[in-house]
C-alpha cells in the first residue's frame, strides 16, 4: 500500500512513442494494492500518474489529486477494479487500456482534461458511475474494442468542447443510462457504429445536436430532452435544483446525473475524521470516523441505523483483526474536534461480529431542519494483548434515514462526501374547476401540489402564479379556504399570486370571478417562472394562448413586436409560445427603455426544440438590436423569410448573444447586408451554435472582437447572382481591424466558405 506522499516531477523525459513509459507509480504483474492520499505534481512533459498492473489486478485508487499531466496523449492509465474520489486535471483523466477487466470508475471530478475518461482496447464490463466531467474536450471516449460492454451510468457531462460521449467504429455494446449530457460543443452522444443501448438519459442543448449515429432515442427509450436545471452559481454547482426535470427521471425513478437531488439530508465524512490511523493495543474510545450529517430543507430528519465498513489491518492478521476490539461506540461529537472527550455523549454500542461491517440499530437521532450534527465512531481495544498496534481504515458509512413527514427516503452510496437521501419535491400542480358556472359568479378553483410520484405534497409552502389565459377576460381572484396569502393582479390583469402554508395541506380553494362567457383557460406555475414546474390541468379546459408571453410582466401579446415595445424595467424574458408572423422587430432605445432582453421559445425551454417559427415574410428583417445599452440574448427558435438580414446586431449595440437559432430564407433580395442570416455590425457579440440555411450570406461580420463558434452554415448563395454569397464573411469596419474568433464551424455547399476582407482574424478548427 502507498499512502500519504507528495510526488513531484513524475515522468521526466518520457517518450510515449518509444514504449519506455515512465510514471510516478507503476504496478507490474498481478497485484492487490491501494494508493490513497497522494498529491501527484507532474513535470511539464509527463504523461502518466499511475500505471496499472497485470491481468486480474485489484488496485484501489482513492482520495488522490493529479495535476499537470498535460502533454498531448497523457493519461492516468490503470488496470483496476475500483477507482473513487480522484480529482484529475490532465489530458486524459483516466484511461482504461486492454485487460482492464471489471473496473469501476466512480465519484470522480474531471475538469479541463482532453478527455475525461478514455476506454481503449478490449476493455470488458467497466462501470463508469457518478462522475462529474466538465470543461473537457471529450467527456467519455470509447474506442477500439469490439467485445467491450461498459456501463456508463449516472454521470454528468457538461460544457465540454467536443462530444459528450463518443463511440468510435467497432466499439462493442455500451449501456448508457441515467446520465445528464448537457451543453457540450458538438453532439451529446456521437456513435459511429456499434450496438449500444441508451435510455433514461437527459441529453439537451448540445451544439451540433443531441444524438448522432448508431445510438439514438427510439422505441423503448425513455430519455428526456430538457434543461436539467442545476443549482448553478459561482463556483458552479452541478447538483440538481428543486424543480429539475432530472429528479426521479432515471431508471427505477432514481435521479439522473452524478449528484442526487440534495433535498433532505447530506451525509459526508467530517472535516476532523481519521479515515486511517493507528490504535494502541490497550486503549478505549479511539476515534476512527467522524460523520457530518446536514439537513438542507426545513423538515427534520431522523436517523434509524448506521452501518459502516472497515478495510483495515493489524500487523499480524489482515484485513481486519476482530478479537482485539472489545466494542465499537457511537458518540455525539459535541465540540466537533473528531476525538472522544468529556464533552461528548455516547449514543449506541455495537460489534463487528466476525466481518468487516458493523451496524448501530434502533437509533433515533433527529437532525432539525436546516442544521447539522457531527457523530464519532470509536473503537475499544483495552482487551488486546500488548504491545500490538492496529491500523484499521474506516472508509465510510451507509446511513438509513427517515424523515418525520415523508417516510423513508432513498439512500445513495457511502459517506465519502456526496452521499444524500432523496425525497420528492414539487413537480406539478393539478387545477380543478367547474366549467358550467355562470360568468360574474365566483367560480371555485382548487389547486393542488404534487410530487413526481403524483403524491400530494402536504407540506408545500411555495408561492404560485395563476393566469386566466383568455386574453379578453377581465377577472379577479378571492380567497376561499386558503390559510396562505392571496394577491390579486389588480384591475385589468388576469393573474394572481398565492403563497401556500403547511396549514393548506398541499391544496387550496380559491374563487375566480370573470366577465365573459365561455370555457376558462387557467395555468398555474411556481413563482420562479424560468424554472417552472410542469402544469397538469384536469377537466374540460381549452389551452390556446396568444403566441407571445412576456414573462417579466406576466402578460400575453399577439405580436413579438408588441411584447418588446411594452417591456419595462431592467430585465425581460419573452417566450414565443406558437408560430407567428411578425418582423421588423427593433429592440432599441426608440422602442423600449428595457435592457437585457432574453427572447426564446417555450418549446426550447421545455424540450430543446427550435422549430417554433417567427415568419418574417414581407419584412425587411426579422429582429434587429440597436442601442448601446442593450444586452440581448436570442435563443431557441427559427427566424425565416426576411427579405434582408434575418437577424441584425447594429453598430451601436454590443455584448449580445445569438445562440441555438435556426435562420432560413429562400426569397432574399439585394438589400442591406446582402441578405445575411445573421449580420453583425457591432463589437463584442457572441454567435454560437446556430444553423443558417439558404440565405445569401450565412453570417456577415463587420464589427470587431466577436466570437463565432460552433455554427452550421449550408447552401448559402445570392438568388440574384449565383456567383455571390457564401458561408461566413469577415470584414473590417473602417480602419478598425477585425478580431473575430471563428471556431468549430461547419460550412457546406456555399458559393464561398469563409471570405476574409481584412487581417487580424483568429480562425481554426473549422470544417469548410
Amino acid at each position: 500500500d502507498i499512502e500519504g506522499f507528495t510526488i513531484k516531477f513524475a515522468g521526466i523525459n518520457e517518450d510515449w512513442g518509444s514504449g519506455n513509459v515512465s510514471a510516478a507509480i507503476t504496478f507490474d504483474g498481478q497485484t492487490t494494492s491501494k494508493v490513497k492520499h497522494i498529491n501527484f505534481y507532474a513535470y511539464p512533459n509527463a504523461k502518466i500518474g499511475i500505471k496499472g498492473g497485470g491481468f486480474n489486478s485489484t488496485i484501489i485508487v482513492q482520495s488522490n489529486r493529479f495535476e499537470g499531466f498535460d502533454k498531448s496523449g497523457s493519461h492516468i492509465n490503470i488496470a483496476v477494479n475500483f477507482i473513487a474520489n480522484t480529482f484529475a486535471s490532465c489530458s486524459e483523466g483516466i484511461t482504461l487500456d486492454d485487460n482492464s477487466g471489471n473496473s469501476l470508475v466512480s465519484n470522480n471530478i474531471f475538469k479541463n482534461c482532453g478527455s475525461g475518461i478514455m476506454c481503449w482496447g478490449n476493455d470488458d464490463n467497466e462501470r463508469i458511475v457518478r462522475n462529474l466531467i466538465i470543461n473537457c474536450g471529450y467527456g467519455i471516449s470509447l474506442s477500439g474494442a469490439n467485445d467491450a460492454h461498459p456501463s456508463i451510468i449516472n454521470n454528468t457531462i457538461a460544457h465540454c468542447t467536443a462530444n459528450g460521449i463518443q463511440i468510435d467504429t467497432g466499439f462493442g455494446s455500451p449501456v448508457i443510462k441515467n446520465n445528464i449530457i448537457f451543453s457540450n460543443g458538438q453532439y451529446g452522444i456521437f456513435c459511429i457504429s456499434g450496438a449500444g443501448k441508451s435510455s433514461y438519459n437527459n441529453v439537451y442543448g448540445n451544439g451540433f445536436g443531441n444524438w448522432f449515429g448508431c445510438i439514438s432515442p427510439g422505441i423503448g427509450d425513455i430519455s428526456i430532452n430538457t434543461p436539467p436545471i442545476f443549482i448553478g452559481g459561482s463556483p458552479y454547482d452541478y447538483h440538481l435544483a428543486d424543480y429539475s426535470p432530472s429528479i426521479a427521471a432515471g431508471e427505477n425513478s432514481v435521479d439522473q446525473g452524478c449528484y442526487p437531488y440534495n433535498a433532505y439530508l447530506r451525509i459526508s465524512t467530517g472535516a476532523n475524521s481519521k479515515p486511517t490511523g493507528s490504535i494502541p493495543s490497550t486503549g478505549n474510545n479511539n476515534a476512527m470516523l467522524q460523520l457530518h450529517l446536514k439537513t438542507e430543507r426545513s423538515s427534520s430528519v431522523t436517523i434509524t441505523s448506521i452501518t459502516f465498513t472497515n478495510f483495515g489491518t493489524s500487523s499480524l492478521n489482515p484485513p481486519l483483526e476482530i478479537a482485539p476490539l472489545t466494542g465499537v461506540k457511537l458518540y455525539y461529537d459535541v465540540n466537533n474536534n473528531g476525538i472522544v472527550d468529556g464533552f461528548d455523549s455516547q449514543i449506541a454500542f455495537t460489534e463487528f461480529l466476525g466481518n468487516i461491517y458493523a451496524t448501530f440499530t434502533a437509533l433515533s437521532i433527529t437532525i432539525p431542519g436546516n442544521s447539522s450534527t457531527n457523530l464519532i465512531i470509536s473503537y475499544d481495544t483495552a482487551g488486546a494483548v500488548p504491545p500490538e498496534t492496529y491500523f484499521p481504515r474506516v472508509i465510510g458509512a451507509n446511513v438509513t434515514a427517515q424523515t418525520q413527514v415523508l417516510g423513508p427516503c432513498t439512500v445513495y452510496g457511502i459517506a465519502t462526501g456526496y452521499t444524500q437521501t432523496v425525497c420528492g419535491g414539487i413537480h406539478h400542480f393539478v387545477i380543478q374547476h367547474r366549467t358550467n358556472e355562470y360568468y360574474k359568479v365566483p367560480a371555485p378553483i382548487t389547486i393542488t401540489a404534487y410530487d413526481s410520484n403524483n403524491t400530494k405534497i402536504d407540506f408545500y409552502s411555495g408561492t404560485i402564479s395563476i393566469w386566466v389565459l383568455n386574453d379578453t377576460a377581465e377577472v379577479f381572484w378571492t380567497n376561499g379556504n386558503g390559510a396562505g396569502t392571496l394577491i390579486d393582479g389588480g384591475p385589468g390583469q388576469d393573474w394572481a399570486k398565492y403563497t401556500f402554508t403547511p396549514a393548506d395541506n398541499g391544496d387550496v380553494l380559491l374563487y375566480l370571478t370573470y366577465y365573459i362567457q365561455g370555457v376558462l383557460n387557467i395555468e398555474t406555475r411556481d413563482i420562479n417562472i424560468t424554472i417552472a414546474t410542469d402544469n397538469d390541468i384536469e377537466g374540460n379546459i381549452r389551452f390556446n394562448p396568444p403566441p407571445v408571453w412576456n414573462v417579466t410582466l406576466n402578460k400575453y401579446y399577439g405580436k413579438l413586436s408588441t411584447a418588446v415595445s411594452n417591456a419595462s424595467g431592467f430585465s425581460n424574458t419573452i417566450w414565443i409560445l406558437t408560430n407567428l408572423s411578425d418582423g421588423n422587430i427593433l429592440i432599441s432605445t426608440n422602442t423600449t427603455s428595457c435592457t437585457q432582453f432574453y427572447i426564446t421559445s417555450k418549446a426550447w425551454q421545455q424540450s430543446g426544440n427550435k422549430s417554433t417559427k417567427l415568419n418574417a415574410n414581407g419584412y425587411n428583417f426579422g429582429i434587429a438590436v440597436s442601442g448601446s445599452n442593450k444586452r440581448v440574448k436570442i435563443e431557441g427558435f427559427t427566424i425565416a423569410n426576411a427579405s434582408g438580414a434575418d437577424l441584425k446586431l447594429m453598430d451601436n449595440s454590443t455584448k449580445n448573444t445569438v445562440r441555438n437559432v435556426v435562420l432560413i430564407s429562400n426569397n432574399k433580395s439585394q438589400v442591406e447586408g446582402g441578405g445575411a442570416g445573421i449580420f453583425v455590425l457591432s463589437d463584442n457579440n457572441s454567435v454560437i451554435s446556430n444553423e443558417i440555411y439558404y440565405d445569401a450570406w450565412g453570417i456577415g461580420v463587420v464589427g470587431s472582437k466577436n466570437k463565432i463558434f460552433n455554427n452550421i452554415v449550408k447552401y448559402c448563395k445570392a438568388t440574384w447572382n449565383p456567383n455571390e454569397g457564401g458561408g461566413i464573411v469577415i470584414a473590417s469596419m473602417g480602419s478598425l481591424i477585425t478580431n473575430n474568433i471563428v471556431k468549430n464551424n461547419i460550412v457546406i455547399s456555399n458559393v464561398f466558405g469563409c471570405a476574409l476582407t481584412f487581417g487580424g482574424e483568429n480562425i481554426y478548427k473549422n470544417l469548410v
